[in-house]
């Protein structure tokens, strides 16, 4: 396992700034967060993914690889590993990573994703999403 570390309050705010839904100006972060965590149900929380990916969290993450309306968040490669770069709190790690490294890293995508979405669901709502 690699070991990098990330400036969890960039992130977040990132996150923050991805949300999406056509109203976004007029909305707060909670509006968007809640509207986020609705569209994760309507769209994916059905029994049969639950069972399939065993944890809302599983769900979550794979929801997010579909890249789902409510957030616009990087996806290709070239671009996560900048924001990466951005994100680092020592500004080094990424730059000599091994192409292998590198995907290792960015397996972690969704998963680091999908834990600022709960951390922010948390703050504003008071309960996680998972």
């Amino acid at each position: 396992m690699i070991q990098y570390k990330i400036n969890t309050e960039l992130f977040e705010n990132y996150i923050k700034n991805s949300l999406y839904n056509e109203d976004k100006e007029n909305q707060t972060t909670r509006q968007l967060i809640e509207n986020l965590a609705d569209c994760l149900k309507s769209e994916f929380l059905y029994t049969n993914n639950i069972v399939r990916y065993k944890t809302v969290k599983n769900c979550l993450i794979e929801w997010l690889g579909g890249l789902p309306s409510c957030i616009h968040i990087k996806f290709s490669y070239n671009d996560i590993i900048k924001l990466y770069k951005a994100m680092e709190d020592e500004n080094s790690f990424f730059d000599d990573l091994s192409e292998d490294n590198q995907d290792l890293a960015l397996n972690d995508y969704f998963t680091l994703v999908a834990e600022a979405l709960n951390s922010i669901h948390k703050k504003e709502t008071g309960i996680n999403i998972y």
